[in-house]
């Protein structure tokens, strides 16, 4: 997220009274304000929650039309900065970037079918993500089917966003691949589970989740700032999307995707945003 910075302006005593009432409105304005963050999207509600619009994946309230269907979707359409992307890991930038420092509790074992995803929120139980000095609480993890981010043109079966929210608002989310293979304990839970069907239905784990099992050992990572991926796709989102993946058997993966509809955005223009690998 861009930081703003006020600036002190010094009015002369020629300058006209309106012109200076002007300034002063302005300054005050742009002082007291920040670009709007991601920090009010529903995806931090803990429940299910109305929207602005009605949108889904697919037809005329599909990601094609996300931006004409209410004036607070517009970023969808006009945003520069959306998530998500396709990283492409020969034109990667590598540099020396901070380690995430993951402090992770359990998990609550209850999630909400909040009408777009299968969401797992979490209990203020201390649990955060560290980068660079910077903590985030977490907040909560929901699932894509198939992923969002492409890597090198492709898509992956599953990807999980692990979201998180500093105390000035800021957004960081962690997304973790899952491929065809041998199936996590944390995955097996969820896919084990009565998964709800119908916006606002409930449902729970048998056991609650360790978080650190939804992350691969290795937190290697690309990152750039982006968007939520959904309405209204607000900017200003901090995403490190892992490099190495989890695994699940293909009947796992199946049901998962059965369950979540393929509720997916295709990828957006870069728009010269730099990728950086860690």
């Amino acid at each position: 997220m861009d930081v703003w910075r006020c600036h002190r302006w010094y009015v002369g005593d020629k300058i006209p009274l309106m012109r200076k009432l002007i300034t002063v409105v302005f300054l005050a304005t742009a002082c007291n304000s920040a670009p709007q963050g991601a920090s009010d999207h529903f995806y931090l509600d803990k429940q299910a929650t109305e929207h602005a619009a009605e949108w889904s994946y697919e037809g005329e309230t599909g990601p094609d039309h996300w931006g004409d269907l209410s004036p607070q979707y517009r970023l969808a359409t006009t945003g520069k900065m959306q998530s998500p992307i396709n990283i492409d890991t020969h034109t990667v930038k590598i540099e020396d970037l901070p380690e995430l420092e993951l402090h992770y509790g359990g998990e609550t074992p209850d999630f909400v079918n909040n009408g777009h995803t299968i969401q797992h929120n979490q209990e203020n139980d201390g649990s955060e993500l560290i980068v660079g000095g910077k903590h985030y609480r977490l907040e909560q993890f929901h699932l894509h089917a198939p992923s969002e981010h492409t890597i090198d043109g492709r898509l992956l079966p599953l990807e999980i966003h692990v979201v998180h929210k500093a105390a000035d608002g800021e957004i960081a989310v962690i997304a973790v691949f899952v491929e065809e293979g041998k199936s996590s304990a944390a995955l097996k839970l969820i896919a084990d589970a009565q998964i709800p069907d119908h916006k606002g239905d409930t449902g729970s784990l048998k056991q609650p989740i360790l978080m650190r099992h939804l992350l691969p050992v290795e937190p290697h990572y690309y990152t750039y700032r982006g968007s939520f991926t959904t309405p209204p796709c607000t900017e200003g989102v901090r995403w490190f999307v892992l490099k190495h993946r989890l695994e699940a058997t293909g009947p796992l993966l199946r049901k998962m995707a059965d369950a979540l509809k393929n509720n997916h955005r295709p990828v957006q223009a870069l728009n010269g945003r730099v990728v950086r690998g860690h």
